[in-house]
């Protein structure tokens, strides 16, 4: 039972090389060290991988200070040691998602390459629809409705501006961002088509309907069926929590309506045919469609666009 070197739990060492065990409970094999384990009929059991105290040198045999992996016919030295038989563990697995907890699409570098988005991650859209989106919330009811109304004549002039599009110059206006306004860029209208499962394209798609071939199907740009934004909300601090007229107040909805091929001022409408009159989207209070029904008749008005979200026209 003597220990010609020194003694360390139970292990007994010369130069640093286990040679022997101090007592009959540790077994040295060719291989990992392995400790009798009376629990379990002295079954012999691995020393686990983390214990410092046991790493190995290329010889298979045991050593008790820190190691570092050299070539195999070197010996293995220093704190960072790994024993190359025993595989190691793998890279840690990315943490899932949280149940419940969702957010916007992320930009890719695909994304930004077809004008999806920028570096910072935001949408490429029409510059009032930026507008909107970036300070919405420090503007007054009123502004935040004049200014989503302006975004949706510029979507809505995208939408019919795809009548040029087959010759290579128009846009379209079939898929939009998260907030449901249009990517501005062609680029990236023609790439949703080619990729419209991806989640930058999906949530946002107004259906093959609403442009015609290669973004949608329809026939012509006449009966192309883009519609404004019904879903719009109120936001703090502009708007109130306690305002007094509740649809005025935070959190309150409020929807837009557009002319297609025609130009409003506050007292005066002009559309480009009769049939232009009609309109699309939510007028609760009949502002536009009032406007619309003593419109003048004007053939330049084509490829023009009036709005108005909350009954506030964008002029």
């Amino acid at each position: 039972d003597a220990c010609p070197g020194t003694e360390k739990d139970g292990f007994c060492s010369e130069g640093g090389v286990i040679v022997a065990p101090k007592n009959s409970d540790t077994d040295i094999v060719a291989g990992p060290v392995k400790r009798k384990d009376p629990s379990s009929n002295n079954v012999a059991q691995p020393l686990p991988l983390a214990d410092p105290d046991y790493i190995w040198c290329s010889n298979g045999q045991p050593k008790l200070e820190p190691m570092v992996r050299k070539p195999a016919d070197k010996p293995l030295t220093g704190p960072n040691a790994v024993n190359p038989d025993v595989p190691q563990p793998g890279p840690v697995p990315p943490v899932p998602p949280i149940a419940g907890l969702t957010g916007p699409p992320q930009c890719t570098a695909e994304a930004m390459e077809a004008k999806i988005c920028d570096k910072t991650g935001k949408s490429l859209l029409n510059i009032h629809c930026a507008t909107w989106r970036d300070l919405r919330k420090s503007k007054s009811v009123n502004e935040q409705m004049r200014f989503l109304a302006k975004c949706m004549g510029q979507d809505c002039q995208q939408s019919i501006d795809s009548l040029t599009a087959m010759g290579g110059k128009g846009n379209f206006c079939r898929f939009r961002d998260e907030l449901g306004l249009c990517y501005t860029y062609r680029e990236a209208q023609i790439w949703c088509g080619e990729h419209a499962s991806n989640p930058l394209c999906q949530g946002g798609d107004g259906g093959a309907s609403w442009a015609i071939p290669p973004v949608g199907t329809a026939a012509s740009v006449a009966v192309t069926e883009w519609t404004p934004k019904v879903d719009a909300v109120l936001e703090a601090p502009g708007a109130a929590a306690d305002a007094s007229d509740e649809t005025k107040r935070a959190g309150a909805k409020y929807g837009c309506a557009c002319l297609k091929n025609c130009q409003c001022t506050p007292s005066n409408c002009w559309c480009a045919t009769e049939k232009d009159r009609t309109l699309f989207g939510s007028d609760p209070a009949g502002n536009l469609k009032a406007m619309a029904a003593t419109a003048t008749i004007s053939p330049s008005k084509a490829k023009q666009c009036a709005c108005t979200c909350g009954g506030i026209l964008g002029a």
